[in-house]
């Protein structure tokens, strides 16, 4: 059987042990899962998630206003840079971007700020107990049972 790049991980992931991996490299995981978790809960609570927002006169009339173009700065694929430009009614132009995301590179987050992203992320839906709950299972995930976590985070 061909050893394919999936199943050479596979062999590698089911042969590791925990106490091989770095302390640094299961602190860097634990500041992942939080901030992707942290994302999943905010994307349920913007208003575009709610398909009667998308069909309201007010969004549509702005997205006839809106043009999205390529980033020709864009430092992808190392980085999900990306900006905007807002064009005002006098003439003016503003303009923000950022090579380096959030996260990324010299920007990482150390795991206060990451508590502090999630807790502004998690808050637009739970309650301020429940996102602390749901980031302390997450931050010692290592450290508890999966239904544990999973009923700290809501899902069980």
């Amino acid at each position: 059987m061909t050893a394919t790049p999936a199943r050479r991980i596979a062999r590698f992931a089911a042969a590791l042990r925990y106490e091989d991996i770095p302390a640094a490299v299961r602190e860097r995981a634990r500041i992942q899962m939080l901030d992707g978790l942290g994302v999943g809960f905010a994307a349920n609570a913007y208003p575009f998630a709610d398909k009667a927002t998308l069909k309201d006169p007010a969004v549509l009339a702005l997205c006839q206003r809106t043009d999205c173009a390529s980033d020709p700065d864009t430092a992808f694929p190392a980085y999900f840079s990306g900006g905007v430009e807002l064009e005002l009614h006098d003439g003016r132009r503003l303009r923000r971007h950022v090579r380096v995301n959030s996260g990324a590179g010299a920007r990482a987050l150390s795991v206060d700020e990451a508590s502090a992203k999630f807790a502004a992320a998690a808050g637009m839906v739970l309650s301020a107990d429940h996102a602390d709950r749901a980031r302390d299972a997450i931050l010692a995930i290592d450290e508890r049972r999966v239904r544990e976590t999973a009923r700290s985070l809501g899902i069980a």
